[in-house]
């Protein structure tokens, strides 16, 4: 048993761990990341009902067989069902309060009156590139890698690994043409594959294991924001450094034989690149930050078989299927990548025997994808010295804490994020738009240019659809006024011999109808023996503004 594990052995799961667990948080907000947070401000494990006991009440099943064999790191505990869902942690009794409670609500205890501040928090406690690159989690994915030793120690990171936004873009496109049902036996299939690399790395000792370091640009820049999470969270003692001070920096060439005994001797700090310093007055630890981020989340790259199937049998959820497949692709290279680099082996006191598993880093990921932030908004200028370092803050983004506790509204929403002017000495803040009365909690708008975007298209989304917050956020919104919708028909040649247009590309291929691509013809079979010319899609909100009529 950890050291961590010791030291809340005595506190039972459920409400008295998330209490505890919150306290800390709070006290590790304000005296050592600096954040100034209003009065009248308490974080509470809310109800999510009406007040009466006949609410609907969301249960994400059971991960594990044994809750306490997974904390010790037993793989054998590891769910490999597909029926239940991926990406789940702590115990079941933590996840049941989360099912119940739907997380953590910010609410006020007094009034908050238009223009206070609500938070304010610094540059210094947020989770950022900058941040990650300096990390040991950060700097042990980079001793992974094929790198450049010549390179800045500021940009060395990202340089070296792929951006998140194209690895995702190459995995679309080569399962875009892929079918509702290929597309769950791709993602099921790539689950267990993941699995099973896993636990076959986990059965050797280091001196079985064969390291090999994982080419350049090969594992996505999200990797190492993953390795930070499960570190903080689930590393041996209770509050663990991002940085080291004692650790042996040097850096070393996993590829150089010259250091072959050093790689595999186990336990070897020495094996961590020289990384760059850490922000000014940045806290010793995150660990009481990734303490409070929820057990599960709901969107769908966690979803079971059975949720999966319902978007692979519509058309309309075939685009987010296409998009968790491509997610699940990324994250089963990126872990396979890394074990296989010895991330397992050669780091075990950064990341003890449990600390890396399928379902942890599918956690790490999902947590990620849900409360990252637009770095431009939410954080400002940053480094810009070159386009892998854009990427990793423009793709991945930032994690601001407690800011991300905050639940969705798009009426209801009372804070906007303010950040100071060049000439200003202010911290970043959230400012109260409207009186926030007694007991209210807070909202703010989850707008699309408040997240990173990492739509796997490439391009920017220009309003909150339910399909962006289903796969962000893992809710939608019942008469979302931003909510889109496809429509699809086709031109016959057997009305006129109508061409196809000159650029169009298909979005879903359906029975044997043909695939055009870049003016290249496969066999046109047709559909029901009509052969089919072309296929279009657009948005209801365009249709609104024409004269069509659908009867």
């Amino acid at each position: 048993m950890s050291s961590k594990s010791n030291a809340l052995e005595n506190i039972p799961h459920g409400a008295p761990l998330i209490s505890h667990r919150l306290s800390q948080f709070r006290s590790w907000l304000s005296n050592d990341v600096g954040a100034k947070i209003h009065p009248s401000i308490c974080i509470v494990n809310g109800e999510a009902n009406d007040g009466t006991k006949n609410a609907p009440i969301l249960l994400y099943g059971s991960a594990s067989s044994n809750p306490s064999e997974e904390a010790q790191g037993n793989s054998d505990s590891q769910s490999k069902d597909s029926n239940n869902r991926c990406g789940m942690i702590d115990s079941d009794l933590d996840r049941m309060l989360w099912d119940r409670t739907m997380g953590c609500q910010v609410r006020t205890v007094r009034e908050m009156k238009k223009g206070e501040t609500m938070v304010d928090v610094p540059k210094s406690g947020m989770v950022t590139p900058k941040l990650i690159a300096c990390s040991d989690a950060g700097r042990a994915v980079l001793s992974c890698c094929e790198s450049d030793s010549s390179m800045e120690e500021d940009s060395i990171l990202w340089e070296t690994l792929g951006t998140t936004r194209e690895l995702l873009s190459n995995q679309m496109n080569k399962i875009k043409h892929q079918s509702g049902t290929q597309l769950l036996v791709t993602i099921l299939r790539e689950r267990k594959k993941a699995e099973d690399f896993l636990s076959k790395a986990l059965s050797k000792s280091t001196a079985e294991m064969k390291f090999s370091a994982a080419s350049k640009g090969s594992v996505s820049s999200r990797a190492p924001y993953l390795a930070f999470l499960l570190h903080q969270r689930f590393a041996p003692n209770p509050n663990p450094p991002v940085v080291d001070p004692y650790r042996d920096v040097r850096r070393v060439d996993p590829n150089d034989e010259h250091n072959k005994d050093l790689l595999i001797s186990g336990n070897n700090a020495s094996s961590i690149p020289m990384g760059p310093s850490p922000p000014f007055n940045s806290p010793r630890t995150f660990s009481p930050y990734a303490n409070t981020l929820p057990p599960a989340t709901s969107i769908p790259i966690c979803w079971k078989r059975n949720e999966l199937a319902y978007l692979a049998g519509c058309l309309s959820g075939l685009t987010t299927l296409q998009e968790v497949a491509a997610h699940t692709l990324v994250l089963s290279n990126d872990l396979t990548l890394l074990v296989q680099a010895g991330i397992l082996h050669r780091f075990a006191d950064l990341f003890p025997k449990g600390s890396i598993t399928w379902d942890h880093w599918v956690w790490a990921a999902s947590v990620l994808m849900s409360r990252s932030l637009n770095s431009n908004l939410f954080y400002g200028d940053y480094p810009s010295d070159s386009k892998n370092t854009v990427a990793a803050w423009e793709d991945v983004g930032i994690l601001v804490p407690f800011l991300d506790m905050l639940n969705h509204e798009r009426a209801n929403s009372q804070i906007d994020w303010v950040l100071p002017k060049p000439d200003e000495e202010t911290q970043p803040h959230a400012l109260v738009l409207k009186r926030v009365k007694k007991g209210c909690q807070v909202y703010r708008f989850y707008a699309p240019n408040s997240s990173p975007g990492l739509h796997v298209d490439g391009t920017p989304e220009p309003i909150l659809t339910n399909q962006i917050m289903i796969m962000n956020y893992g809710f939608a919104q019942i008469g979302n006024p931003s909510d889109e919708m496809a429509i699809a028909w086709g031109l016959c040649n057997a009305v006129g011999n109508i061409p196809s247009p000159s650029e169009y590309d298909f979005l879903m291929v359906k029975g044997d109808a043909p695939v055009e691509l870049s003016g290249k013809k496969k066999k046109n079979t047709g559909v029901n023996g009509v052969p089919i010319q072309s296929v279009f899609y657009t948005d209801l909100r365009k249709l609104k503004k024409t004269n069509l009529v659908f009867e």
